[in-house]
C-alpha cells in the first residue's frame, strides 16, 4: 500500500507502514479491515486489552481477553513461560475464541523442575478476530505434569 507513514523497523530502517490489515473474509471478497493509525499502535478507537494467568504450579494456566459488548475482540499475541516437570513432556497452548476454531499450539516441556521453557512470544500480523462480535479470546496451557513448579500465559489484543 502507498502512502503508508515511515517508520524504523527493528535494524533502525525506513521502512513504509502498512496502515489496514484485512482479517475476515465474507469469501467474496469483501471483508473487514482494521485501519491502523500507525505501524506500532492499536487502531484507531480500539480498547487496549491484556490478561495473565499468573504463575501456575502444576494447575491450568489460562488468560483471557474479555468480550466487549457490541464489539469484536482480536488477539495481537501471546506469551508462554515455565519450567520444567519431573519426567517432562508434551503439552498443547490452545486459544479458543477465534474465527475458524481453536488454534492447538504443541509444546515441549522439559525433563527437570528447575530447567525454564523456552519463552514462546506469538505474534499474529494481521491480529486475529473473534468467532463473532461479543466473544472473549481464551488462551489456555494444562498443568504441565508433576514436578511443575511455573507456569504461565499472557495475552494480548483489542476491541474495537
Amino acid at each position: 500500500m502507498a502512502g503508508g507513514p515511515i517508520v524504523e523497523n527493528a535494524a533502525g530502517q525506513p521502512i513504509e507502514a502498512q496502515p489496514t490489515y484485512q482479517v475476515a473474509s465474507d469469501g467474496a471478497g469483501g471483508g473487514t479491515a482494521v485501519e491502523y493509525a500507525d505501524a506500532g499502535g492499536y487502531p484507531a478507537g480500539a480498547s487496549p486489552l491484556q490478561a495473565s494467568s499468573g504463575n501456575k504450579a502444576n494447575a491450568v494456566a489460562s488468560a483471557l481477553l474479555a468480550a466487549t459488548p457490541g464489539q469484536l475482540t482480536y488477539i495481537t499475541g501471546a506469551t508462554v513461560t515455565g519450567g520444567g516437570t519431573t519426567a517432562g513432556g508434551a503439552a498443547d497452548l490452545t486459544i479458543s475464541g477465534l474465527l475458524g476454531g481453536t488454534m492447538t499450539i504443541p509444546l515441549m516441556i522439559p525433563a527437570g523442575a528447575n530447567v525454564p521453557l523456552p519463552p514462546l512470544n506469538l505474534t499474529f500480523i494481521p491480529p486475529l478476530p473473534a468467532s463473532a462480535v461479543n466473544t472473549a479470546i481464551t488462551a489456555s496451557l494444562p498443568a504441565l505434569g508433576a514436578g511443575g513448579l511455573s507456569a504461565g500465559v499472557t495475552v494480548r489484543g483489542f476491541s474495537k
